[in-house]
Parts: C-alpha cells; sequence; structure tokens
C-alpha cells in the first residue's frame, strides 16, 4: 500500500513539474493602461490592446509552448498575450509604480479621505513623491495619490498631477482670448492665470 501511495505522490509531482499551473498576477504600469502584446507570424511581438492596470492574469509557466524573448506570457479573456515582467505583481495594491508627480496647478492637500480634512497645500510645479494612492478608476487611473514633498504629505487628486516631471507651456485654444483681456485695475494677465482642464 506505502508502494502505491509513494508511486502516486512522484507520478503526481513529475506531472505538476511537466505541466506547470498558471501564477496569477496584477497588470502594473506607470500608466493607467498596460499595452499587451501578441506575435506576428516571425515570433516578434506586436503591441495589440491596453488593459487597466490592476486587471488581473493567469501568467503561463510553459516556456517551450510560450516564449518571446524578454517577456512573459499570460492569460487574459481567453486570450494568449505577451508583457515584459515588470509589468506584473502578485499584490494588487502595488500596481501604481509612479515614483513622483509634478503639480500642474496648485491644489489641496487633503490628510484623511473620509472628511476630506485639508492639511496644506500643494504648490504649482512643485515635484512630490508618491506614497501610495487611495483607489483605482476603473480605467486605471489614480483617483487620489498620497504625497510628500516641501515639508507636508497628504493625498491629491490625480487630474491636477502628472507624471511628466519637466515643466512644459503648451498652448491652448484660448491664449489669443486671454491676451485680449484688460485690467482695468493693474493686476496681473489673464493669460498668465491657471486653467485647468477637468
Amino acid at each position: 500500500m506505502r508502494k502505491i501511495t509513494t508511486y502516486l505522490l512522484l507520478v503526481a509531482g513529475l506531472m505538476a513539474c511537466a505541466n506547470p499551473q498558471p501564477t496569477t498576477q496584477y497588470l502594473a504600469a506607470e500608466t493607467n493602461l498596460v499595452v499587451l502584446y501578441t506575435t506576428d507570424n516571425n515570433g516578434k511581438p506586436i503591441p495589440v490592446d491596453g488593459f487597466p492596470r490592476q486587471t488581473r492574469v493567469e501568467v503561463i509557466m510553459d516556456e517551450q509552448r510560450f516564449s518571446v524573448e524578454g517577456m512573459l506570457a499570460i492569460r487574459l479573456h481567453d486570450k494568449t498575450y505577451f508583457l515584459p515582467d515588470d509589468n506584473l505583481t502578485p499584490d494588487s495594491t502595488q500596481v501604481v509604480q509612479e515614483q513622483a508627480v509634478r503639480m500642474l496647478v496648485a491644489a489641496s492637500l487633503i490628510d484623511d479621505t473620509i472628511t476630506s480634512h485639508v492639511s496644506g497645500l500643494a504648490r504649482k510645479d512643485s515635484i512630490y513623491t508618491v506614497l501610495g494612492y487611495d483607489y483605482l478608476l476603473p480605467n486605471g487611473k489614480v483617483n487620489r495619490y498620497l504625497v510628500e514633498g516641501l515639508g507636508e504629505s497628504g493625498y491629491v487628486y490625480s487630474k491636477y498631477c502628472t507624471t511628466s516631471l519637466t515643466h512644459t507651456t503648451q498652448p491652448t485654444a484660448n491664449d489669443r482670448i486671454h491676451e485680449q483681456v484688460r485690467n482695468p485695475f493693474g493686476g496681473g494677465k489673464a493669460s498668465e492665470c491657471d486653467y485647468m482642464r477637468v
């Protein structure tokens, strides 16, 4: 009886090694969408779809059947895709990979996401270190980042931030209109005000 049990365990172990089970992981990136790839007839990767980060996927461990150099095979919606391994994480709370954000406009820092208590002011064009986030929207975008910088910390809405850390002035369609606004009281120029596209 012991020989049969030992034999069955040995056979089961060998079968598990021959057909490894997929492992569950989550898509992770510095942007809200993670680009997935398929292959052409020559085995070269072709970008096909973008899926929101925190999407649950199965990593395929059979390297003989599914291999593209430098990429892992995953299964999602009954299709096989490939992606770099740094776009996967086993922890669903570690899918946001941004290290820092720059403020597009001045915005309130919130220390309590339940009551939205304001604890400070994030300054325009300042760079803040990302410590975390409250939750992701269905499209993979962060609702509010938990940031720290200039001696302050708190949550700030992502619509007031950018991951581009260099300041660029992009002309808008309304610039000509704002240049024409006159201030009879001697204040600043309307064209120099912060206009937030929401």
